[in-house]
């Protein structure tokens, strides 16, 4: 939805006003606006109607504006109208189908944890320091750092802080790995160590946890303390990576170190094209269209199968040639056993005679 609902509704009341009022207009200038509304056809503002959302959609308007100046105006401000609408809805469309489709968590920092107020797991050891840094977090404390996956598969907090070595080892599945063997040996029971399901009873799925923010801190491992040291030990560094002793030594202690067994997540771009599923829902609005104008199109169809009394041409006749207020002496019947030769008036125009038999009294009358 490039738009929310109440934008749908209303673009959608503002183009039934306006073409409302365009239809107002062409009747005023057809000289029928002050006229009796029952001399209105209704299907013509209908056909009105789908005409204007026809133009707004094609992002054009056939509309007369040779006429008054009050309709220049009027689908002026129509077309100015369209053309914002419709680039906003294409603009909109391709950021929702683009950025969109990027990966998102349901808090993307510990900002937005802070302003929601979302419980945030952290190891105990952490948590004076965090708590000075963020004091308005809701922090959750736990004994080791490998035990918050399990923590937040409880629900015990919506979002954790671990370190990159943590993570490594979550995409691995070394960590519910470990879960899973305190839960069979019992130490742990699985509403605890959550081995097979998380709080919600949807199956856990360490992949689906997902680093989101910046790096929150950075704790160095060791450090030299004379200054005197610093500089070459630094060079010393640099010069060793260089050379690829870090890719040497990774290779090396290649067992130590996990390898995920998570699926890379999906990123698009621009260049990436659309795919079907995004295109669904117009595939689905269309649809639905079409099948709309099917039902208009079979309840048109049964009304004209069903019967209805027609007025035959003898009660036509009888109804036009009723006789006169004097012959009241009984019921008139219409005689067309015995047809009569048509007469002319002084015009040289034809005239049926149709006789009417009023018990004794005999009438002419002419249709």
């Amino acid at each position: 939805m490039p738009f929310s609902r109440a934008a749908w509704f209303g673009i959608g009341g503002f183009l039934f006003v306006i073409a409302a009022v365009m239809w107002i207009e062409k009747r005023c200038e057809d000289g029928s606006c002050f006229r009796s509304v029952s001399t209105w056809q209704f299907s013509d503002f209908v056909e009105f109607q789908f005409n204007t959302w026809r133009d707004f959609l094609q992002g054009e308007t056939n509309h007369d504006t040779e006429k008054s100046l009050l309709r220049k105006f009027t689908v002026l401000g129509f077309l100015f109208f369209t053309l914002v609408t419709l680039a906003s809805y294409t603009a909109s469309l391709a950021s929702m189908l683009v950025l969109a489709n990027q990966p998102v968590g349901k808090v993307n920092n510990i900002h937005e944890a802070t302003s929601q107020k979302v419980p945030v797991c952290l190891p105990e050891v952490l948590k004076p320091s965090f708590s000075r840094l963020y004091p308005q977090t809701v922090f959750v404390a736990g004994a080791w750092m490998e035990y918050l996956p399990r923590m937040l598969h409880s629900g015990k907090c919506g979002a954790m802080v671990v370190s990159n070595n943590v993570l490594d080892q979550l995409y691995a599945g070394r960590i519910q790995e470990d879960d899973c063997a305190a839960v069979a040996s019992g130490s742990l029971t699985e509403e605890e160590g959550r081995c097979n399901t998380d709080s919600t009873g949807r199956p856990r799925n360490d992949c689906e946890l997902m680093q989101v923010g910046d790096m929150l801190w950075s704790i160095p491992v060791s450090f030299p303390i004379s200054p005197r040291l610093l500089h070459t030990m630094s060079w010393a560094f640099m010069y060793a990576l260089s050379a690829g002793a870090m890719e040497q030594s990774l290779r090396v202690n290649a067992d130590v170190f996990p390898v995920s067994l998570c699926k890379p997540v999906e990123t698009r771009s621009v260049d990436d094209g659309l795919l079907l599923s995004d295109l669904l829902g117009t595939f689905f609005v269309s649809m639905v269209i079409i099948i709309l104008g099917l039902l208009s199109f079979s309840v048109r169809l049964c009304w004209r199968g069903i019967p209805r009394p027609r007025v035959s041409v003898r009660n036509r006749i009888s109804f036009w040639s009723s006789p006169p207020v004097e012959a009241t002496l009984g019921s008139p019947t219409l005689d067309t056993e015995s047809p009569r030769p048509q007469d002319k008036t002084p015009n040289g125009q034809e005239v049926v005679s149709v006789d009417f038999s009023v018990d004794s009294v005999q009438h002419s009358d002419s249709v």
